[in-house]
């Protein structure tokens, strides 16, 4: 009896051990993009199922996030520093540091239990400036030199507290967005000069000067002050970018083009084929009367790129960039959902069924694999 049981233990640990020596291997749906950043030929997303590149030159896909051991999925921001480190923001969990992530990936986690002196864990926005990581967060504004987490010199204890919605540069002069307007910072004088026009949540430059989206318009600085321009007439903006000489706006339903003086809809007719919306709709069944654009980016050649999510849903549409005359849509082959309820087997398939709310777990760490029913009837395909 004592042989059979001594047996039986040594089966069940060597079962234990063999699944527990491999790592997992995660998926992520990564169509609910936060922000667009560009950097060398590729737009990096911040996403709901972390970091989504797209290589401008052969429109490649590459998903950061699998065997990174990273605290969440929800990527706010992301920058790369002057030693081609890539900085990810998180929504809720702080920051990461990736080393050598093409090659040999090494993470280095900052938090609220890990770094003495940070502000908070819900980090905002992300801008690498000479030396310097600069994070906003939605209390205050902080950075980190040489890797160490430090407070600029006037510049946090100012906006001490405060939300911080976007971070720009222009040589040593940083423009940051915050919930009363907008801060000048020099970066060697250490002065700190404040514009108090309403919560800014959008900075860049166009035709040699700096524009922002704030509560009161968007505006451009002229040396003495802030110079407002007009806006598109009934829409709410939520972001504006700039690029390749061109000057767009975004509010959550629709695209605008600076032109010879006036926001220009881009958009299209949305029940007209290679509108943004019609895209958004055949691609993705979200409707038309559904509003989702959120991020705004422009590459080299003066193309927007847009992404966003629908809330209801938590997707989006991946990223959609205009061409001139039409919008085009670029995704990967991906899950479609975050929120996996439960998996089923089929002779010749794996099939994952949304909806329960599980945003950001990993699909094997919360699914049940069992042999296919009738209780998953859903598709895999978004709609």
């Amino acid at each position: 009896m004592r042989g059979k049981l001594f047996v039986f233990f040594a089966v069940v640990f060597v079962l234990f051990t063999t699944v527990h020596s491999k790592e997992w291997e995660q998926f992520y749906n990564s169509s609910s993009v936060y922000r667009i950043r560009e950097f060398g030929g590729s737009l990096y997303c911040a996403t709901g199922g972390g970091i989504m590149k797209y290589d401008l030159s052969d429109s490649s896909f590459t998903q950061y996030i699998n065997g990174l051991g990273f605290p969440s999925s929800g990527v706010s921001d992301i920058t790369i520093d002057n030693e081609g480190n890539l900085w990810v923001g998180f929504a809720a969990h702080g920051i990461a540091r990736v080393e050598a992530i093409e090659t040999d990936p090494s993470v280095i986690l900052y938090n609220l239990s890990r770094t003495s002196g940070m502000l908070s864990d819900s980090v905002t926005c992300l801008l690498s400036v000479g030396e310097d990581v600069y994070y906003g967060s939605t209390k205050g504004i902080a950075k980190f030199f040489d890797n160490v987490h430090t407070k600029e010199t006037n510049l946090t204890d100012y906006l001490e507290e405060k939300p911080v919605y976007d971070i720009f540069a222009v040589g040593d002069s940083l423009w940051v967005g915050y919930s009363g307007g907008v801060v000048l910072f020099d970066r060697n004088s250490f002065q700190v000069v404040s514009f108090p026009i309403g919560a800014t949540r959008s900075l860049c430059s166009y035709d040699g000067h700096v524009y922002c989206l704030s509560d009161s318009g968007i505006f451009w600085y002229g040396g003495g002050g802030w110079n407002q321009m007009p806006s598109p007439a009934g829409e709410a903006l939520v972001s504006i970018a700039s690029g390749g000489g061109n000057l767009f706006s975004i509010s959550r339903a629709k695209v605008f083009e600076w032109s010879q003086g006036d926001w220009i809809d881009i958009s299209g007719n949305p029940y007209t084929s290679g509108s943004l919306k019609n895209v958004l709709f055949v691609g993705y069944r979200i409707r038309t009367s559904t509003d989702i654009l959120r991020s705004i980016a422009v590459d080299p050649s003066g193309n927007p790129w847009v992404g966003g999510v629908w809330e209801g849903a938590r997707r989006g549409g991946y990223i959609t960039y205009y061409n001139g005359s039409v919008w085009v849509n670029e995704a990967p082959a991906q899950l479609s959902h975050n929120d996996i309820m439960e998996m089923d087997i089929a002779p010749d398939r794996l099939q994952p069924c949304p909806p329960i709310r599980f945003q950001g777990q990993p699909v094997v760490q919360r699914s049940r694999l069992r042999p296919r029913q009738d209780s998953c009837r859903r598709s895999s395909r978004l709609y």
